[in-house]
């Protein structure tokens, strides 16, 4: 929810204002007027994405319009010229960093346990049949009470780069406790766990530490950053960061390959096993204790990168 309000009164804003207006001949004032009244409306209560897109795309969007239209004094044409303009930036697709990659996974015939949080709500029902959809288990997915399910409002560019917006929402509603009460069992029979950054902390230090105990190979997807220090990786079989989380971990920018090796070097020489840094156009680089490979980027004409670095994993 946070991600479109933002986006709505950020940076863009003048932008998607001068871009409905010339679309539709509405003038800038009365985009940016409806613009305006469209994000108050959605920050009243907490609406999750379903809630969110029906009020923008489906069943609520003639209500939306019109209650838009009375508050504002533009009228309903108007109103509905720009809703036509701007719905199809919009869309709702399943995701997190944890999903793509299960996902990626199972298409990879591996056998997959998914162990996540969502929120006692109708977004929750539709990840989980789609996680379902794949042959992924689920059961072992904690609903919380007390939050909503996360989403990311991801804001795609012409050039086929992307800005993404994080409310944790539920995410952030798992606890070590969780790790040993639900899913230890489940933990126990597997070979490797593959973990992100996306939950709490607690949780995250909980995981690492019955993988040690139960010497699971544990592969850590370092993002997005966190307030979490390389000794708290530390046993790790694999960490991925882009350079920007490596930059988090390390506390300091890296301007060049050999800076960035360095830094790698570094969780290295604090007990993680293999670091496989991610660096989008610039490739990818991989180091162990015996090893170090460079990997440059195969070139392709980039529609969308959302979700490329989750497979990747």
């Amino acid at each position: 929810m946070a991600g479109i309000l933002d986006f709505l009164g950020g940076e863009n804003l003048q932008q998607i204002v001068n871009g409905l207006s010339e679309k539709t001949g509405v003038s800038t004032d009365k985009v940016g007027t409806v613009l305006d009244s469209l994000k108050q409306m959605l920050g009243q209560g907490e609406n999750t994405g379903a809630e969110l897109l029906s009020k923008l795309t489906g069943d609520g969007q003639s209500s939306t319009l019109q209650a838009i239209s009375e508050k504002t004094g533009v009228s309903l044409d108007n109103v509905s010229q720009i809703f036509q303009n701007l719905t199809p930036m919009i869309s709702n697709f399943f995701g997190g960093k944890g999903g793509n990659a299960a996902i990626a996974l199972k298409k990879l015939n591996c056998d997959v346990c998914f162990f996540s949080c969502l929120g006692n709500d109708h977004d929750a029902e539709l990840i989980k049949e789609n996680l379902s959809r794949y042959g992924i288990d689920t059961s072992n997915i904690k609903i919380s009470e007390n939050c909503k399910t996360g989403a990311a409002y991801i804001f795609l560019e012409k050039n086929g780069n992307n800005r993404i917006i994080v409310n944790p929402g539920a995410n952030m509603d798992i606890n070590g406790a969780d790790i040993r009460n639900i899913f230890k069992r489940e933990m126990a029979d597997c070979t490797h766990i593959l973990i992100q950054l996306e939950i709490s902390i607690e949780a995250v230090k909980e995981i690492i530490r019955v993988c040690n105990e139960l010497n699971i190979k544990l592969v850590i997807d370092a993002g997005p950053i966190r307030n979490i220090s390389i000794n708290d990786l530390t046993g790790a079989y694999i960490v991925s960061p882009n350079k920007s989380e490596l930059e988090a971990l390390v506390k300091r920018k890296l301007h060049t390959l050999e800076e960035i090796k360095s830094a790698g070097k570094e969780l290295l020489n604090n007990g993680i096993k293999n670091v496989l840094v991610k660096m989008g156009e610039n490739g990818s680089l991989f180091l162990n204790s015996e090893t170090e490979i460079y990997q440059k980027i195969y070139k392709v004409d980039a529609l969308d990168t959302t979700g490329a670095g989750d497979s990747y994993m």
